[in-house]
């Protein structure tokens, strides 16, 4: 086991945001209890920092778009927490 390739994380970012907006989408209609469904596929996706949606009331879009926040936020930080250790394994190869 090698561990993740940064690569393959970069290039699944943007389907991720396409998934998230995706959930606020569907939500937004409000079809049925798909609020409830958006913000349980939310918050299992983004964990750990999604789950602070949960102290908002439950499926409200209050709720699933702080929880759609903070999973991309999440995401967005790890892709750039790999950018920077790409760039500094790069510059100790110098």
């Amino acid at each position: 086991m090698t561990g993740i390739d940064k690569r393959k994380f970069r290039s699944a970012v943007p389907a991720y945001v396409a998934w998230v907006l995706f959930w606020v989408v569907a939500a937004a209609i409000n079809i049925g209890e798909i609020r409830i469904t958006a913000h349980m596929v939310l918050l299992a996706t983004g964990l750990p920092l999604s789950l602070i949606s949960l102290a908002l009331p439950h499926a409200s879009m209050s709720a699933i778009v702080s929880a759609a926040v903070l999973a991309v936020v999440q995401v967005w930080l790890i892709d750039l927490w790999f950018s920077r250790a790409a760039r500094s394994a790069n510059a100790n190869d110098l």
